[in-house]
Order: structure tokens, then sequence, then C-alpha cells
């Protein structure tokens, strides 16, 4: 017995040892953020042994789990749908759905609560969790906040209805109603779990029979609690269970017997299906919301009841513009008008001054959305005068959060106004407006993120119209300095949207500068885009990213590895059409199968042959079928300009009569819809391309009249294409020009040389053998063509050698791994040089180069695949073997 006792009184010293140890190291932490929103839990968590741990219940509770306590094996046991956590006391074992999950340290229970570590959260229900050790606080963040993207259609933020306070008065006991209090401070305070507890706690006392007002009342505090919970976590969960505590409302409090109260449930009815529309069934939830919103409106009448009419009507509005957004009605925006200035007649701007706000942006939504209209301008500096009369009327440091937004939305409009009128000027207002924004409290990462993503937008738009390099430069560090808060784990969906923000800047710094190494930036940001959008959860972003894949590769061809290149490019154009059906996304079907005849037409002049021409006609046919003259004419014309570069082509290998007439037929075509007054550009490209048409009928048929037209096409482009307007455009026009006064001066006016030699050095102030190198190739070799042309024609070997150092350089950059037919070409262009220079001196040194030149072009034309080039070749070789042989 003695000894019995001695075993008893050990284990209790040992378990009271154990609490105190504890204690020792037990240091409370206050702050815990959820998705970048504080919360406050009744029961704070705290860290031990520099692990941090958190109350089980509640942390559970706030996800949406259903949390109770057996008592038999001592454990937490949480609930929700399909998925059931079984946790024990001083363990480090965790079972979800039987599966056993390894915690970091042991769960402890203090003063009746559980405590388990934070990696918990991680482990168990799909969290990403982290303790900021500099500010002490707990930060815990969905790993698929999926809800939240880069788009157009918020650009400009409505302001919701989260402040709308308590509707309805209570007619209760004395103890009942402190109760209440006591849950809507709580509830005020951001304890939004305690609030529900409170709640909770005082429907056990309350009987929807006996107590209705006292119930409906408790059930729509409870909703605008849930409402404020969506806010935070779960959204489409917490929103529906606010809608089901609005119905249960509903059916014990009817409009003739409680009327403050059914009202109210129909306000906050309005509030979550508005909220929910945003998430799913975005049309059926907004007519939910306004059906709501118009009953609520049949009690809360502008006489009696100002304050909550005023709500209503904005909440209606407010409404309108997101149905705008689902589908674009100029109706719709003006049934928002009319309730926002509904709403603004019982609206004292000096004692109302955040309700006068939200509705002026409200307004200035309105107006943005109408930028869509015929009076683009006139309605933008509407929505800029509205979104200035909120910012005077509001308080900027009581109502920090709300300003900033409304700043932000003011930049938006400089933005949008940029499109149409005074580019930089708005732009940079823009851009001061966010670095405004950033300039004020730093406290919350999330919009500081936002904020910088705005701001390389404006910069990538700026950079098309000023300081290209500096400001796309400046473009890609505010999207860089974005994603150090909106990481892929944190917000994958929006991490996503920036990485291809990102893509494109890179794009853009690669026409300036370090093509190959921007367009692989490029690439990387999309590959790190795509880790999100899977074909299977988002299509619609596959298929873009994979299209601006394509592209990208596209525009990598003409450095490196143009087959390997241009067969991704076809390949990525593929993957979106998996998404992009002519049934569901006509528009984007043919852009796609656009871009693959283009990847088409350039394979063939890599490989030069016709394998990828027939693909790519029935690419540009399968484009047209979708591209009427009617309903797309300008994309109806560049399709048939694009199908006029293949036949373009065919016309380098076979029946030059026939394709080159088909191409000028694509282009004439095209020219019939893409005129110099409507569409300058594009008229630019078609009319360059059918200046080739004529360069090239010109050579078969040496029809002088011919080469005048091509001049004067090139001539047009460059009215269109200056070297400040369009640099690239400019100097390609200027190397087709000097290649055509060119063959003008070979036929027999010798002036055109000089006016060549001019035409490619205008080419050379934009174009450099790094970032153009095929361009800079095609100058080099109209100067070549001039030297060999003067050098024979007069038996000059200065300008001979002059030829041969320039088809040397070329060589440099068209080696035969990276561009063989070009390889071959200048080849057998240099073998032809030597052959005139074998004629002058040396013969026997001469006419052996010139026969290593042919052997290297046959390496490229091949009897069996092109036999008329091979011919020409052999012909070639034979002259220098004739060379050797006489001496």
């Amino acid at each position: 017995m003695r000894y019995s006792k001695f075993k008893i009184f050990a284990v209790v010293i040992f378990v009271f040892l154990f609490k105190v140890s504890v204690c020792k190291a037990y240091t409370e932490i206050h702050n815990v953020e959820v998705n970048g929103t504080p919360i406050m839990f009744k029961t704070y968590s705290c860290m031990v042994k520099n692990t941090v741990f958190i109350p089980v219940k509640e942390s559970l509770n706030l996800f949406g789990f259903e949390v109770k306590w057996d008592g038999k094996t001592k454990s937490v046991i949480a609930v929700k749908q399909k998925k059931e956590i079984v946790i024990g006391t001083e363990s480090k074992d965790a079972k979800l759905n039987g599966r056993h999950l390894f915690l970091s340290a042991d769960t402890f229970i203090v003063q009746g609560k559980m405590f388990v570590p934070l990696d918990f959260l991680d482990n168990c229900i799909d969290m990403q969790t982290f303790w900021n050790e500099k500010k002490r606080l707990i930060e815990i963040w969905s790993k698929g906040e999926g809800d939240i993207r880069l788009s157009a259609n918020d650009s400009i933020v409505l302001i919701g209805n989260e402040n709308i306070a308590d509707v309805c008065t209570i007619l209760s006991p004395k103890k009942l109603k402190g109760e209440m209090e006591v849950a809507g401070k709580l509830l005020e305070s951001n304890n939004i779990m305690g609030a529900l507890y409170k709640y909770d706690e005082i429907l056990k006392s309350v009987s929807s029979t006996k107590n209705p007002l006292e119930y409906g009342q408790i059930k729509i505090n409870m909703s605008r609690a849930y409402l404020l919970l969506a806010e935070i976590v779960n959204k489409e969960e917490n929103l529906l269970k606010a809608i089901a505590l609005d119905e249960e409302a509903l059916k014990v409090c009817s409009e003739d017997k409680y009327r403050e109260i059914y009202g109210g449930a129909q306000m906050y009815l309005g509030i979550g299906y508005e909220k929910l529309a945003m998430v799913r069934d975005a049309e059926k939830n907004l007519l939910y919301s306004l059906d709501a919103s118009s009953k609520a409106l049949k009690i809360y009448t502008s006489e009696k009841y100002p304050e909550q009419y005023v709500n209503l009507q904005y909440l209606t509005g407010n409404a309108y513009v997101t149905m705008n957004y689902v589908m674009y009605s100029k109706d719709n925006l003006m049934r928002a008008n009319s309730a926002y200035e509904e709403a603004l007649k019982f609206i004292n701007k000096e004692r109302n001054s955040f309700d006068f706000a939200k509705i002026k942006n409200g307004i200035a939504n309105v107006f943005y959305s109408l930028t869509d209209e015929k009076d683009l301008i006139g309605n933008t500096h509407k929505a800029i005068e509205s979104l200035n009369q909120a910012l005077q009327a509001l308080d900027a440091d009581q109502n920090s959060y709300y300003y900033k937004a409304m700043i932000g939305n003011l930049g938006a409009c400089y933005m949008k106004l940029a499109e149409i009128e005074d580019t930089e000027e708005n732009l940079t207002k823009a851009i001061n407006i966010f670095n405004r924004i950033l300039n004020g409290d730093k406290s919350n990462t999330f919009k500081l993120a936002m904020n910088y993503t705005r701001i390389g937008k404006a910069y990538n738009e700026l950079s098309e119209v000023k300081d290209t390099q500096e400001n796309l430069n400046k473009s890609l560090g505010a999207y860089k300095k974005a994603l150090e808060t909106i990481t892929i784990t944190r917000y994958p969906r929006l991490s996503a949207d920036i990485n291809l923000c990102i893509a494109n800047s890179y794009n853009g710094l690669a026409i300036v500068r370090d093509k190959e190494k921007n367009i692989n930036e490029s690439l990387s940001a999309l590959q790190e885009a795509l880790k999100v959008f899977t074909i299977k959860k988002y299509p619609f972003d596959y298929a873009a990213a994979k299209l601006a894949m394509g592209t990208s590769y596209m525009s990598l061809w003409e450095i490196a590895e143009p087959v390997k290149n241009l067969s991704c490019a076809i390949e990525s154009f593929k993957e979106a059409l998996l998404v992009f059906t002519p049934e569901k996304y006509p528009y984007q079907y043919a852009g796609t199968y656009n871009n693959i005849g283009n990847a088409c037409y350039c394979l063939c002049t890599v490989k030069n042959n016709d394998e990828s021409a027939l693909e790519g006609i029935n690419a540009f046919e399968k484009a047209l079928g979708i591209y009427t003259f009617e309903k797309y004419p300008v994309r109806f014309g560049l399709a048939h300009n694009n199908l006029g570069n293949i036949y373009l082509f065919l016309a380098e290998l076979k029946e030059q009569n026939y394709n080159l007439l088909m191409a000028q037929k694509e282009y004439e075509s095209a020219l019939n819809i893409l005129t110099m007054e409507t569409y300058p550009m594009n008229f630019a490209i078609a009319k360059y391309n059918l200046g080739t048409v004529f360069q090239k009928s010109f050579e078969i048929s040496k029809d002088e009249e011919n080469l005048t037209k091509a001049i004067d096409a090139y001539k047009e482009v460059l009215k269109i294409c200056t070297l400040d307007g369009y640099p690239l455009y400019y100097a390609k026009a200027q190397i087709s020009l000097g290649d055509a006064y060119s063959d003008f001066a070979i036929v027999g006016h010798d002036d055109y040389f000089s006016k060549a030699f001019e035409a490619y050095r205008e080419a050379m102030k934009v174009i450099t053998a790094e970032n153009d190198p095929l361009d800079y190739a095609m100058v080099l070799k109209g100067q070549a063509k001039i030297y060999k042309y003067i050098g024979a024609s007069t038996g000059s070997e200065d300008n001979l050698k002059k030829a041969i150092t320039a088809f040397e350089n070329i060589l440099r950059i068209c080696t035969i791994e990276k561009y063989p037919v070009y390889y071959g070409e200048v080849e057998n262009d240099m073998g032809l040089v030597y052959v005139e220079l074998a004629k002058l001196k040396t013969p026997e040194i001469n006419a052996s180069e010139a026969i290593k030149c042919f052997d290297e072009a046959l390496k490229i034309y091949k009897e069996s695949e092109n036999p008329s080039k091979y011919q020409d070749i052999m012909k070639n070789k034979n002259i220098s073997q004739k060379l050797l042989r006489c001496h």
C-alpha cells in the first residue's frame, strides 16, 4: 500500500512539473493574419521552445470544421464534408481520414484548450503558414486563392458593403440585448469566430417560434459575420452559410409581421448573392441579389429609413455594374448610375463623407466602363471628375484603406485615358499616383504588391512612346517587386498573371537589345505561369500562355536553332487549339491558326522545301473560315497577306509564274481592305510584300516595269514606316529598296548604285548583327552583289575582294547549322566571285576556292530536293574546274 501511494504521488509530481515547464517557455502571440487580413482569436496562439502553437478548436472552426472532444480517447475530432481529422493529446501524430500525419512537435493542453504546432495547418487542411519573426506575426494563406486576377475588369475597384452596420433594432429582454452587444463588439474587433460562438450560445435560449424577432435578428447578425469571414477565407463556403442564415430568418419573419427583420434579411441576402456572383453563376446570382434588394426597398423607404435606403440603392448600383462585367450592356450601366444618383439625394456630403465618396466611386466605375461607347474621352474625364470629388470628401487618415483604393482607381482612369489622348502625360500621371500609394502606409504588403503590378503595366505602356529600354526595365522591376509578396504558394493564379506580364515586357525588351537573352527570359516567365495554368484547372489561361509561348518561339527562330524554335512554336500553338475550338472561342481559334500558318511559312524558308507549305495554306484557310470580310475585315486582310507569303516562297521552288500570280492576288485582296488611310501599318506590310512580288517577277522577266513598281511600292511603305516611328520596318524597307536600286543599276542605270548604298546605310542605322542577324546579313549580301557586279564588269580586283569579305561576314551569321538555306546561297554566290577573280589572277588558287564554295553549297542543294538549283551550282562548278585545268 505504501508503495502504491508513492507511485500516485510520483505521477502527480511529473504532471505538475510538465505543466510548469510549458508555462516557463510559454509566450503569447497576439497577431494572426489569414490571407492578409488580421484575425482575433479568443484564445491566443503561443510559442514554446521556438515552436509556434495555435489553438486547435478556433483555428479549425475558422476554416469550417466542426470540432468535438472525445473523452474516451482524449483526442480532438474535427469533421468537414469528407474530411475527418483526429488529434491526440501530447502526441506528434494526427490522422487525416485514417492516414497518419507527422507533426513537428507534441500537442498539449492548457486550461482545457488543445494547442497544435502551426505546421498542422499545412499538413491537414491545405493551407500555407509562415512565422514572421520580425513582426511577431502568424501568416496563414490559402494555397489556392484562385479568385484574384489581374484583368481589365478590376482596374476600378468597387467599394463593397462590408461596412454596413446592424440594420434592425432589437426589442428584447435587457439580458439578451446585453449579450447581443457583447457579440457585436467581438465582431467589430475582427474576432469573427468569437462572435459566432457567442451568437450560437445566445441561440440556445431563443426559440424561433416563441422569439421570432430575436431569432431573426441573431440569424442576420451571424450572416453578417460569415459575409466578413468570406472576405478572408473559404469564400464560397462562407457566402453560402451567410445566405442560408438569411433564408432561415425569412422563414420566421415575414414582410407582414416583422418588417424590419424581413427587410434586413433581404438586404444581407442581396449582399451575399452579389458576392457569390464573383465566384460562380454570375448572372443568376446577380439577379437573385437585385430581387432581394428590390424586396428590401419595399420596407426601407427613403422617408422612414434613409440610411438603409441609401445602402440598398448603392448595393443595386454595384450589382448592375458587376452585371456589366458578365455581359456588356449600356442599359445596365445606366441603371447602375440611376441607383447611385438616387442614393446621393439622401447623402449629406459633410455628415456622411464616406458614403458620399463610395457612391461617387461607383459613378466613376460607370463612366469608366462606358469608355467603350462613342464619347471615350468625355466619359473617362467624367470618371476622373467623380473620383476627385470622392477623394476630396474622404479623410485620408481616417479611411486610409478606401482612400488608397480610390487613388488607385484614379490612376487606372489615367491609364485608360492614355489609350486615347496625351499618352505620355496621362501615363506619367498614373505612375505618379501609384507611387504616391507606395510612399504611404506600408503595413499591407499585399496591397502594395498589387500596386507594383499597376506600376509595371503603366511603365510597359509608357515604353511604347518614350525611353523604351528604360521604361521596360522599370516595368520588370515593379513586377518582380510584386512577386516578392505574391508568391506562387500564396496567390498562385495572381502570380501566374504577373508572370504573363513579365513575359510581355521581356518580349518588348527583346526588340531593343539582347534579343535571344530576353526572349528566353520571356519563355521562363511563361513556364512559371504554366505551373499554375494547367489545361484541367484553367483551360483558357493555359491556352493563352501557350499562344504567348508560341509567339516567343517565333521571335527566336531568326537568332538561334530556327527549325527547333519554329517547331516548338507550332507545337505550342497546337496545344492552345486543344482549348480554342471554333465553337467556344472562334476568334482565338482563327488567330492561332493564323500563327501556325506564319510559323509554317518561316519553316519553309529555313528548310528550303515545301513540306510545311500545304499545312500553312490549310492553316490560313481555316483562319479565313472565321475571319470573314463582314465580321473581321482587318483580320481578313491580314490573313490574305500571310497566305500570299507562302505563295511567294513557293515561287522560289516551283511553278514560278503561277505562284507569283497567286501571291500578287492575295496581297491585292489584302490591300482592298488595308488602305493607307484606315490601316496605315497593315497597308505598309501588304504593300511591302507586293513590292517583293514585283521584284521577283523582274528576276524572271527582266521587265523594268516590274522593278519600277517594286521601287514605288517600297517608297510608299517608307511614307508610313519612318525611322522614328517604326525603325525595324523602316530598315527592312530600306534593304529591299537597296536591292531594287541595285537590280536597276545592273540593267544599265549606273547612277542607282549610289542610291542602293545609301539605302543600305539607312538600314544600318537600325539593325545590328546581334539583334537582327538575318537582316544584317541581307544588307551585307546586297552590298556584296554590287561589289561583285562592279568588280566583274570593270575588272576591279579590289571590289571583288570586298564582295568576298562581305560574304565571309555573312557566313559568320548564317552557319550551316543555324541557317542552311542562306548558307548554301552565300557559298554559291561567293564561289561565283572567286570565278571572276580566277579570270583576273592566280586562277589555280581562286578556281580551287570557287570549287570549295560550290561543294559547300551542294551540301544543302540536293538533286532530289531542288534539281534546278542543283544543276545551276554544278554548272558553276564545271566552269571552275575548266579554269583550273586551263592553268
